[in-house]
């Protein structure tokens, strides 16, 4: 069985006879992390509670490695990576009076795609 994927479908080819299944597209989100000196450090994740905690062991981006992250700020959700990314290019080009205005407009929240796994003991 052939498989592809082509503009968020699902081709199978078996016996010449085609299914179509819609792809579930993930969210990407746009994020920016108070450091512990004040400074505010951006970027895109599509689990950002992971991505916080990589950046709070050290194994995150080489900023926060010499900027220890305090705390998340602000959380803006999009539908993928592309308008992520040109979201977070523009969000670099701001200044920190327009970036705090940005971050009370759109504070964190708990990601809706997050699952807990474990025993739960």
């Amino acid at each position: 069985m052939c498989v592809n994927v082509y503009e968020g479908k699902l081709f199978s080819k078996q016996k010449k006879r085609y299914s179509y299944k819609k792809v579930q597209k993930m969210a990407w989100f746009l994020y920016l992390i108070e450091c512990e000196d004040g400074s505010l450090y951006t970027g895109i994740a599509m689990d950002v509670e992971a991505r916080f905690a990589l950046h709070a062991s050290g194994k995150g981006a080489r900023y926060t490695r010499s900027h220890p992250p305090k705390r998340l700020v602000a959380m803006k959700e999009f539908p993928n990576r592309s308008e992520a990314t040109k979201a977070e290019y523009v969000m670099k080009g701001l200044s920190v009076s327009e970036k705090r205005a940005f971050c009370q407009q759109f504070p964190p929240t708990p990601q809706k795609s997050t699952i807990k796994r474990g025993s739960g003991s």
